[in-house]
Protein backbone atom coordinates (compact mmCIF):
# COMPACT_ATOMS: atom_id res chain seq x y z
CA UNK A 1 0.00 0.00 0.00
CA UNK A 2 2.78 2.41 0.90
CA UNK A 3 4.56 1.73 -2.38
CA UNK A 4 1.36 2.62 -4.17
CA UNK A 5 1.11 5.85 -2.18
CA UNK A 6 4.67 6.70 -3.21
CA UNK A 7 3.80 6.28 -6.89
CA UNK A 8 0.65 8.36 -6.52
CA UNK A 9 2.60 11.20 -4.91
CA UNK A 10 5.16 11.28 -7.70
CA UNK A 11 2.56 11.07 -10.48
CA UNK A 12 0.47 13.79 -8.88
CA UNK A 13 3.50 16.03 -8.58
CA UNK A 14 4.51 15.38 -12.20
CA UNK A 15 1.06 16.43 -13.41
CA UNK A 16 0.78 19.45 -11.15
CA UNK A 17 1.70 22.24 -13.56
CA UNK A 18 -0.56 21.98 -16.56
CA UNK A 19 -0.17 25.57 -17.77
CA UNK A 20 3.59 25.74 -17.28
CA UNK A 21 6.44 23.56 -18.42
CA UNK A 22 7.23 22.71 -14.81
CA UNK A 23 6.50 19.03 -14.29
CA UNK A 24 8.86 17.25 -11.95
CA UNK A 25 11.59 15.05 -13.29
CA UNK A 26 11.21 11.43 -12.20
CA UNK A 27 14.00 10.64 -9.75
CA UNK A 28 15.10 7.85 -7.47
CA UNK A 29 13.71 9.54 -4.37
CA UNK A 30 14.49 7.88 -1.07
CA UNK A 31 11.50 6.69 0.94
CA UNK A 32 11.77 7.28 4.70
CA UNK A 33 9.19 5.45 6.80
CA UNK A 34 8.88 7.03 10.24
CA UNK A 35 6.78 4.11 11.48
CA UNK A 36 9.71 1.74 10.91
CA UNK A 37 12.34 3.97 12.51
CA UNK A 38 14.14 2.93 15.69
CA UNK A 39 12.88 5.03 18.59
CA UNK A 40 15.69 6.44 20.73
CA UNK A 41 15.48 8.28 24.02
CA UNK A 42 18.00 10.80 22.69
CA UNK A 43 20.48 11.35 19.88
CA UNK A 44 23.77 13.07 20.71
CA UNK A 45 25.28 15.61 18.35
CA UNK A 46 28.70 14.13 19.12
CA UNK A 47 27.62 10.98 17.24
CA UNK A 48 27.09 12.82 13.95
CA UNK A 49 29.13 16.06 13.94
CA UNK A 50 32.47 17.30 15.25
CA UNK A 51 33.10 19.56 18.22
CA UNK A 52 31.85 23.04 17.40
CA UNK A 53 33.49 26.37 16.81
CA UNK A 54 31.73 28.67 19.28
CA UNK A 55 30.82 32.10 17.92
CA UNK A 56 29.68 34.61 20.54
CA UNK A 57 28.22 37.47 18.51
CA UNK A 58 29.36 40.92 19.57
CA UNK A 59 26.72 43.03 21.30
CA UNK A 60 26.69 46.79 20.84
CA UNK A 61 24.22 49.52 19.93
CA UNK A 62 24.84 48.99 16.21
CA UNK A 63 23.96 45.29 16.18
CA UNK A 64 21.23 44.38 18.66
CA UNK A 65 19.92 41.10 17.22
CA UNK A 66 16.33 40.53 18.28
CA UNK A 67 15.34 37.50 16.18
CA UNK A 68 17.34 35.55 13.61
CA UNK A 69 15.07 34.97 10.63
CA UNK A 70 17.67 33.74 8.14
CA UNK A 71 21.40 33.05 8.31
CA UNK A 72 24.18 32.14 5.87
CA UNK A 73 27.95 31.72 6.02
CA UNK A 74 30.06 32.96 3.12
CA UNK A 75 33.71 33.89 2.66
CA UNK A 76 34.49 33.90 6.41
CA UNK A 77 31.49 36.12 7.14
CA UNK A 78 28.16 35.46 8.87
CA UNK A 79 25.06 37.06 7.37
CA UNK A 80 22.07 37.37 9.69
CA UNK A 81 18.67 38.73 8.76
CA UNK A 82 16.80 40.00 11.82
CA UNK A 83 13.12 40.38 10.93
CA UNK A 84 12.28 42.24 14.14
CA UNK A 85 14.87 44.99 13.76
CA UNK A 86 14.47 44.74 9.95
CA UNK A 87 18.21 44.62 9.32
CA UNK A 88 20.78 42.42 7.60
CA UNK A 89 23.84 42.21 9.87
CA UNK A 90 27.28 40.99 8.85
CA UNK A 91 29.59 39.49 11.48
CA UNK A 92 33.10 38.06 11.21
CA UNK A 93 33.70 34.43 12.09
CA UNK A 94 35.17 35.46 15.45
CA UNK A 95 31.81 37.05 16.29
CA UNK A 96 32.88 40.67 15.88
CA UNK A 97 30.42 42.98 14.13
CA UNK A 98 31.38 44.07 10.62
CA UNK A 99 28.57 46.09 9.02
CA UNK A 100 24.97 46.24 7.82
CA UNK A 101 23.97 45.69 4.22
CA UNK A 102 21.50 48.37 3.11
CA UNK A 103 19.03 50.26 5.30
CA UNK A 104 15.29 50.51 5.68
CA UNK A 105 13.63 53.43 3.92
CA UNK A 106 12.12 54.60 0.66
CA UNK A 107 15.28 55.91 -0.95
CA UNK A 108 17.58 54.55 -3.64
CA UNK A 109 18.83 51.09 -2.65
CA UNK A 110 16.68 50.97 0.49
CA UNK A 111 13.98 48.48 1.46
CA UNK A 112 10.77 48.53 3.47
CA UNK A 113 10.42 45.06 4.99
CA UNK A 114 13.01 42.29 4.67
CA UNK A 115 11.81 38.70 4.43
CA UNK A 116 14.81 36.69 3.18
CA UNK A 117 18.10 36.89 1.31
CA UNK A 118 20.23 34.70 -0.95
CA UNK A 119 23.86 34.81 -2.08
CA UNK A 120 25.31 34.40 -5.57
CA UNK A 121 28.64 32.86 -4.62
CA UNK A 122 30.01 32.90 -8.15
CA UNK A 123 29.61 36.64 -8.66
CA UNK A 124 29.94 37.77 -5.05
CA UNK A 125 26.52 39.39 -4.96
CA UNK A 126 23.74 39.27 -2.40
CA UNK A 127 20.01 39.53 -3.04
CA UNK A 128 17.54 40.87 -0.47
CA UNK A 129 13.80 40.28 -0.78
CA UNK A 130 11.53 43.14 0.27
CA UNK A 131 8.18 41.50 0.99
CA UNK A 132 6.31 44.80 1.27
CA UNK A 133 7.28 45.83 -2.26
CA UNK A 134 7.71 42.34 -3.78
CA UNK A 135 11.12 43.53 -4.89
CA UNK A 136 14.52 41.82 -5.17
CA UNK A 137 17.43 44.16 -4.42
CA UNK A 138 20.99 43.31 -5.49
CA UNK A 139 24.18 44.49 -3.74
CA UNK A 140 27.90 43.86 -3.99
CA UNK A 141 28.49 41.53 -1.06
CA UNK A 142 31.92 42.91 -0.09
CA UNK A 143 31.22 46.63 -0.32
CA UNK A 144 27.48 46.59 0.29
CA UNK A 145 27.05 48.88 -2.72
CA UNK A 146 23.58 48.82 -4.25
CA UNK A 147 23.51 47.52 -7.83
CA UNK A 148 19.88 47.31 -8.95
CA UNK A 149 16.39 46.13 -8.02
CA UNK A 150 13.69 44.07 -9.73
CA UNK A 151 9.99 44.17 -8.94
CA UNK A 152 8.38 40.73 -9.01
CA UNK A 153 4.85 39.88 -10.03
CA UNK A 154 2.60 39.28 -7.03
CA UNK A 155 -0.29 36.95 -7.78
CA UNK A 156 -1.33 35.90 -4.33
CA UNK A 157 -0.31 36.33 -0.73
CA UNK A 158 3.03 37.73 0.42
CA UNK A 159 6.28 35.93 -0.28
CA UNK A 160 8.45 35.07 2.73
CA UNK A 161 11.23 32.89 1.30
CA UNK A 162 13.69 33.26 -1.59
CA UNK A 163 16.37 31.08 -3.15
CA UNK A 164 18.82 32.11 -5.89
CA UNK A 165 20.17 29.35 -8.15
CA UNK A 166 21.71 29.45 -11.63
CA UNK A 167 20.51 32.97 -12.46
CA UNK A 168 16.97 32.18 -11.35
CA UNK A 169 14.95 33.12 -8.29
CA UNK A 170 12.64 30.69 -6.54
CA UNK A 171 10.01 32.29 -4.32
CA UNK A 172 7.43 30.57 -2.17
CA UNK A 173 4.22 31.42 -3.98
CA UNK A 174 0.64 30.94 -2.87
CA UNK A 175 -2.50 32.21 -4.49
CA UNK A 176 -6.05 33.09 -3.58
CA UNK A 177 -7.08 31.43 -6.85
CA UNK A 178 -8.11 27.89 -5.88
CA UNK A 179 -7.49 26.62 -9.42
CA UNK A 180 -4.00 28.06 -9.63
CA UNK A 181 -2.31 27.31 -6.30
CA UNK A 182 1.38 26.44 -6.41
CA UNK A 183 4.10 26.26 -3.79
CA UNK A 184 6.95 27.81 -5.77
CA UNK A 185 7.34 30.28 -8.57
CA UNK A 186 10.43 30.76 -10.70
CA UNK A 187 11.15 34.41 -11.43
CA UNK A 188 13.30 36.02 -14.10
CA UNK A 189 16.08 38.24 -12.68
CA UNK A 190 15.73 40.55 -15.67
CA UNK A 191 12.12 41.68 -15.37
CA UNK A 192 10.63 39.87 -12.36
CA UNK A 193 8.13 37.97 -14.50
CA UNK A 194 7.06 34.47 -13.49
CA UNK A 195 8.68 31.95 -15.82
CA UNK A 196 7.50 28.76 -14.11
CA UNK A 197 5.29 27.47 -11.31
CA UNK A 198 5.98 24.33 -9.33
CA UNK A 199 4.30 22.00 -6.84
CA UNK A 200 0.55 22.39 -7.06
CA UNK A 201 -0.76 22.86 -3.52
CA UNK A 202 -3.70 20.47 -3.89
CA UNK A 203 -1.38 17.52 -4.43
CA UNK A 204 1.92 18.60 -2.92
CA UNK A 205 0.87 20.38 0.27
CA UNK A 206 -2.45 18.70 1.15
CA UNK A 207 -4.35 21.69 -0.25
CA UNK A 208 -2.72 24.32 1.96
CA UNK A 209 -2.05 27.52 0.01
CA UNK A 210 -1.52 30.20 2.67
CA UNK A 211 2.07 31.33 3.35
CA UNK A 212 3.47 30.96 6.84
CA UNK A 213 6.56 32.69 8.15
CA UNK A 214 8.40 29.68 9.55
CA UNK A 215 11.71 30.12 11.38
CA UNK A 216 14.82 30.14 9.15
CA UNK A 217 12.96 29.86 5.80
CA UNK A 218 11.54 26.84 3.94
CA UNK A 219 14.74 26.49 1.87
CA UNK A 220 17.61 24.33 3.13
CA UNK A 221 21.15 23.48 2.01
CA UNK A 222 20.91 26.92 0.45
CA UNK A 223 24.56 27.19 -0.55
CA UNK A 224 24.88 23.84 -2.30
CA UNK A 225 24.33 22.75 -5.90
CA UNK A 226 20.94 21.31 -4.95
CA UNK A 227 19.03 23.42 -2.39
CA UNK A 228 16.03 21.75 -0.74
CA UNK A 229 12.46 22.87 -0.17
CA UNK A 230 9.52 21.40 1.74
CA UNK A 231 6.01 22.71 2.34
CA UNK A 232 4.38 23.11 5.75
CA UNK A 233 2.13 20.03 5.37
CA UNK A 234 4.00 18.16 2.64
CA UNK A 235 5.72 14.81 3.06
CA UNK A 236 8.02 15.38 0.08
CA UNK A 237 11.40 17.11 0.25
CA UNK A 238 12.33 18.38 -3.20
CA UNK A 239 15.64 19.53 -4.62
CA UNK A 240 16.23 22.42 -7.01
CA UNK A 241 18.68 21.83 -9.84
CA UNK A 242 19.58 23.48 -13.13
CA UNK A 243 17.38 20.82 -14.78
CA UNK A 244 14.30 21.39 -12.66
CA UNK A 245 12.59 20.43 -9.41
CA UNK A 246 13.29 16.86 -8.29
CA UNK A 247 11.61 14.89 -5.47
CA UNK A 248 14.42 13.54 -3.29
CA UNK A 249 12.90 12.24 -0.04
CA UNK A 250 9.38 10.92 0.53
CA UNK A 251 8.49 10.73 4.23
CA UNK A 252 5.80 8.17 5.06
CA UNK A 253 3.76 7.43 8.17
CA UNK A 254 0.25 6.25 8.97
CA UNK A 255 0.07 9.34 11.21
CA UNK A 256 1.03 11.87 8.55
CA UNK A 257 -1.44 14.72 8.19
CA UNK A 258 -4.07 14.31 5.47
CA UNK A 259 -5.85 16.75 3.18
CA UNK A 260 -8.94 16.28 5.37
CA UNK A 261 -6.96 17.37 8.43
CA UNK A 262 -5.59 20.39 6.56
CA UNK A 263 -9.09 21.36 5.44
CA UNK A 264 -10.17 21.33 9.11
CA UNK A 265 -7.24 23.57 10.03
CA UNK A 266 -8.02 25.98 7.18
CA UNK A 267 -11.61 26.35 8.40
CA UNK A 268 -10.33 27.84 11.65
CA UNK A 269 -7.43 29.76 10.11
CA UNK A 270 -7.56 33.54 10.37
CA UNK A 271 -5.98 35.59 7.60
CA UNK A 272 -6.12 38.60 9.92
CA UNK A 273 -3.58 37.30 12.44
CA UNK A 274 -2.38 34.15 10.62
CA UNK A 275 -3.37 31.98 13.57
CA UNK A 276 -3.19 28.19 13.19
CA UNK A 277 -5.30 26.08 15.53
CA UNK A 278 -2.43 24.18 17.15
CA UNK A 279 -4.84 22.60 19.64
CA UNK A 280 -6.52 20.74 16.80
CA UNK A 281 -3.18 19.51 15.46
CA UNK A 282 -2.13 18.48 18.95
CA UNK A 283 -5.30 16.53 19.66
CA UNK A 284 -5.10 14.82 16.29
CA UNK A 285 -1.48 13.81 17.09
CA UNK A 286 -0.61 14.03 13.42
CA UNK A 287 2.83 14.33 11.82
CA UNK A 288 3.48 17.55 9.88
CA UNK A 289 5.96 20.42 9.36
CA UNK A 290 9.20 18.79 8.23
CA UNK A 291 11.91 21.40 8.77
CA UNK A 292 15.53 22.07 9.87
CA UNK A 293 16.82 19.77 7.11
CA UNK A 294 20.55 18.96 7.39
CA UNK A 295 22.36 16.94 4.73
CA UNK A 296 25.66 15.47 5.82
CA UNK A 297 27.89 12.76 4.33
CA UNK A 298 25.78 9.59 4.25
CA UNK A 299 23.08 10.97 6.56
CA UNK A 300 20.01 13.17 6.59
CA UNK A 301 18.67 14.89 9.70
CA UNK A 302 15.41 16.78 9.99
CA UNK A 303 12.87 17.96 12.51
CA UNK A 304 9.15 17.26 12.35
CA UNK A 305 6.12 17.77 14.55
CA UNK A 306 4.05 14.95 16.06
CA UNK A 307 1.02 16.69 17.49
CA UNK A 308 2.57 19.46 19.60
CA UNK A 309 5.83 17.59 20.20
CA UNK A 310 9.05 18.40 18.35
CA UNK A 311 10.70 15.27 16.99
CA UNK A 312 13.93 14.54 15.08
CA UNK A 313 14.71 11.89 12.49
CA UNK A 314 18.21 10.73 11.54
CA UNK A 315 18.34 8.76 8.29
CA UNK A 316 21.29 6.63 7.13
CA UNK A 317 21.29 7.06 3.34
CA UNK A 318 23.38 3.94 2.65
CA UNK A 319 21.76 1.55 5.11
CA UNK A 320 18.25 2.96 4.55
CA UNK A 321 17.73 2.95 8.32
CA UNK A 322 16.23 5.65 10.54
CA UNK A 323 16.22 6.72 14.16
CA UNK A 324 13.69 9.04 15.79
CA UNK A 325 13.88 10.92 19.07
CA UNK A 326 12.35 13.83 20.92
CA UNK A 327 15.74 14.87 22.28
CA UNK A 328 18.64 16.06 20.13
CA UNK A 329 21.33 16.69 22.72
CA UNK A 330 24.21 19.11 22.18
CA UNK A 331 26.49 17.18 24.54
CA UNK A 332 29.46 19.25 23.39
CA UNK A 333 28.02 22.19 25.34
CA UNK A 334 26.56 20.43 28.37
CA UNK A 335 25.58 17.00 29.65
CA UNK A 336 22.11 18.43 30.27
CA UNK A 337 19.67 17.50 27.50
CA UNK A 338 17.64 20.71 27.52
CA UNK A 339 20.05 23.22 26.01
CA UNK A 340 17.64 25.39 23.94
CA UNK A 341 19.14 25.32 20.44
CA UNK A 342 17.89 25.22 16.86
CA UNK A 343 19.69 23.94 13.78
CA UNK A 344 19.36 27.12 11.74
CA UNK A 345 21.77 26.71 8.81
CA UNK A 346 23.73 24.01 7.00
CA UNK A 347 25.84 23.66 3.88
CA UNK A 348 28.12 20.99 2.45
CA UNK A 349 30.71 21.54 5.21
CA UNK A 350 28.79 21.83 8.46
CA UNK A 351 25.73 22.86 10.43
CA UNK A 352 25.07 25.79 12.76
CA UNK A 353 23.04 25.46 15.95
CA UNK A 354 21.89 28.72 17.47
CA UNK A 355 21.13 29.91 20.98
CA UNK A 356 18.50 32.50 20.05
CA UNK A 357 18.06 35.86 21.79
CA UNK A 358 14.94 34.75 23.68
CA UNK A 359 16.83 31.78 25.17
CA UNK A 360 19.93 33.66 26.35
CA UNK A 361 18.55 34.54 29.80
CA UNK A 362 17.45 30.91 30.35
CA UNK A 363 20.89 29.67 29.32
CA UNK A 364 22.63 32.16 31.63
CA UNK A 365 20.46 31.27 34.61
CA UNK A 366 20.30 27.49 34.19
CA UNK A 367 23.66 26.62 32.63
CA UNK A 368 26.23 29.37 33.15
CA UNK A 369 25.30 30.34 36.71
CA UNK A 370 24.85 26.71 37.75
CA UNK A 371 28.18 25.61 36.25
CA UNK A 372 26.67 23.18 33.74
CA UNK A 373 28.64 24.33 30.68
CA UNK A 374 31.53 22.01 29.77
CA UNK A 375 34.84 23.74 30.40
CA UNK A 376 36.50 22.25 27.31
CA UNK A 377 34.00 23.93 24.99
CA UNK A 378 35.50 26.42 22.54
CA UNK A 379 35.36 30.06 23.79
CA UNK A 380 34.39 28.94 27.30
CA UNK A 381 35.50 32.25 28.84
CA UNK A 382 33.38 34.24 26.39
CA UNK A 383 30.37 32.08 27.16
CA UNK A 384 30.87 32.76 30.85
CA UNK A 385 30.62 36.47 30.07
CA UNK A 386 27.14 36.26 28.57
CA UNK A 387 24.35 38.30 30.11
CA UNK A 388 20.61 38.25 29.53
CA UNK A 389 21.05 41.15 27.09
CA UNK A 390 23.68 39.41 24.95
CA UNK A 391 23.32 38.67 21.27
CA UNK A 392 22.75 35.08 20.07
CA UNK A 393 25.48 32.45 20.22
CA UNK A 394 26.29 30.18 17.27
CA UNK A 395 27.86 26.73 17.41
CA UNK A 396 29.31 25.74 14.05
CA UNK A 397 29.78 21.95 13.76
CA UNK A 398 31.78 20.41 10.94
CA UNK A 399 30.47 17.08 9.68
CA UNK A 400 32.28 13.94 10.73
CA UNK A 401 34.32 12.41 7.92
Amino acid sequence: MKQVLFIIVIVAMQCSCSSYNASLICADADTINIDKAMEEREIYLSSIVDKPLTIVLETNDNCIVQNVRSIELYDEKIYILDDMSNKLYVFNMDGSFDKNIAEAGRGHGEYLELADFSIDRKKGEIYLFDEAMDAILKYDIKTGKFICSTNTARDGYRTYCMQFLDDKFYLNKTSIDNNNMYELKEVSPNNGEITNKYLKSAEYNMGWNIPLRLPYSNFYSKNTDCPKYVGMFSNTIVGMTSSGIIPQYIVLSDDFITSKDVAAVKEKFSTENYFIDMEYLGNANKIYQISRIVEMPGKLLFQYMKGLRRMYLLYDVDKKESQTTGMLVNDYVSDENNVPMDLCYSDDKGVVSILQTNHISYFVENFIQKGKVKKDIDKYDKLMGLTENSNPVLFYHRYKK
